[in-house]
């Protein structure tokens, strides 16, 4: 606490301890300098991070943008894009609108 700026004058000292034993012999010709140019690169995972994936469910936002309307047509071009989207490389909602529309009177406003 005495000492200013503690955290960045402790990793002055032990870089120059580091460096004044990097080349001594420490175990079978194994020195610092040579253990650590050795080392293998630690991935993210490794070094207690962590990997974040956001998927959005556009059918989802769909249904919300829709109040979970219990409309059939509007259930059915849900149904239609869902199985659509298996073998289309089209996005979802491309795939919504024109399942919507191969419906007969479908209306998406009252």
């Amino acid at each position: 606490e005495s000492v200013d700026n503690y955290v960045i004058e402790r990793e002055r000292v032990e870089q120059r301890y580091l460096d004044s034993v990097g080349n001594e012999e420490v175990l079978l010709g194994v020195t610092y300098n040579s253990a650590k140019e050795k080392e293998l690169n630690r991935g993210l995972d490794l070094k207690g991070g962590i990997n974040v994936i956001l998927q959005i469910s556009v059918r989802d936002i769909l249904r919300e943008l829709a109040n979970n309307s219990k409309d059939p047509a509007f259930n059915q071009a849900l149904a239609k894009a869902d199985e659509a989207q298996k073998t289309s490389q089209e996005n979802y909602v491309d795939l919504f609108f024109d399942a919507f529309e191969e419906i007969p009177d479908a209306r998406l406003a009252s």
